[in-house]
């Protein structure tokens, strides 16, 4: 399966530098269908005239975001500059 996923520049840009490697979204009805070897096709706002394209490597599940920021750097989820307790 392909999903598209619609990113404004600047974290478009985090994303394609490498920066950000961590897509965090909420396990709404789409989301659920997404498994592991799926591709996401990340798409730069506003003209979508750029594309990235990756595989899912694997899904984690939290059930608050406390539990989700003890396991990652926020770096990783495209806070920079923001500490845990401040989110």
């Amino acid at each position: 399966m392909e999903m598209f996923i619609h990113l404004d520049s600047d974290i478009f840009d985090l994303v394609k530098n490498g920066k950000k490697d961590v897509e965090v979204r909420l396990n709404d009805p789409k989301r659920r269908n997404l498994k592991v070897g799926d591709t996401l096709i990340f798409l730069r706002r506003p003209l979508d005239d750029e594309e990235i394209r990756a595989k899912v490597l694997y899904l984690d599940y939290f059930d608050t975001f406390d539990a989700l920021a003890s396991k990652y750097k926020m770096e990783r989820l495209y806070l920079d500059n923001i500490t845990k307790e401040e989110c």
